[in-house]
């Protein structure tokens, strides 16, 4: 890990993106040194600025591994930005400049309408109730995990046992009693758990990884919202989200035929 100590930009020089390029920079020699994460204390008028860079206030990074390495400082709010080692920080206002383009140009292809003129133009979303009223049926999927290529079901299954097994994931295998935390229910309007998902994988209801991957982070969002961010089970949610996204970004699916209408 590393420690981002101190990092300003003069006032008549902010809000022009220096301070992201500077912080794209440490990102890249983050990578080149093999350094997973970076922490930092910010203080009230900086948090913003580390939330734009993609720093969270739930550290996901175990406490034993830092503690005693940072100074605390009052009136800070410490918090963490994992470095991906496959993302070129360098590059990131293309990339995002590409999918926006990508996105305008599929918005108009669903349109049936031709490329815009201009920039900014505002074009009316058709309605899709009477697609809605045809029927759907789910397309035939395939999914590589890990590099290795299996039917979605068999995906599912895979992904959700290596997040069923993590050491994080021991809050989250049966329901909350009643009898342990009364009001529950009362807080939390979408209850979610392993056991659950379990049920859910064997009659097949999920039927894409986006839907299985929903549910996991319903899971660790409802878990934050009942629990306080000094708790034990804040702390795992925590943990244990970050881990479902590192194994989300390992799948890819494949979509094997388009959506057909239901006869």
């Amino acid at each position: 890990m590393a420690e981002i100590v101190f990092c300003a930009v003069s006032a008549k020089h902010q809000v022009q993106g220096y301070g992201t390029r500077i912080m794209n920079q440490i990102k890249e020699q983050c990578k080149r040194d093999n350094i997973e994460g970076m922490l930092t204390y910010a203080d009230n008028h900086a948090v913003g600025y580390f939330r734009k860079q993609g720093f969270k206030k739930q550290v996901t990074m175990k406490r034993d591994r830092w503690q005693g390495y940072l100074k605390d400082y009052e009136g800070a709010t410490l918090m963490e930005c994992i470095v991906d080692p496959t993302i070129d920080y360098l590059s990131t206002r293309q990339v995002a400049e590409k999918q926006r383009e990508a996105v305008v140009a599929k918005v108009h292809e669903l349109e049936g309408l031709q490329e815009p003129s201009g920039v900014g133009r505002a074009v009316a979303v058709p309605a899709v109730r009477d697609v809605l009223n045809v029927g759907w049926k789910p397309p035939a999927l395939e999914c590589t995990y890990r590099g290795v290529q299996q039917p979605v079901q068999a995906c599912l299954r895979t992904l959700f046992d290596v997040v069923a097994g993590h050491e994080d994931a021991w809050p989250f295998q049966q329901a909350v009693s009643v009898s342990e935390a009364p009001d529950y229910y009362n807080i939390i309007k979408s209850p979610v758990d392993l056991s659950l998902m379990r049920s859910r994988l064997h009659s097949q209801h999920y039927v894409t990884p986006e839907q299985l991957l929903a549910d996991l982070y319903l899971m660790c969002e409802n878990c934050r919202l009942y629990n306080s961010d000094t708790s034990v089970y804040w702390e795992c949610a925590t943990r244990l989200e970050a881990y479902v996204r590192n194994r989300a970004a390992e799948l890819s699916v494949v979509r094997l035929s388009a959506p057909e209408a239901l006869s």
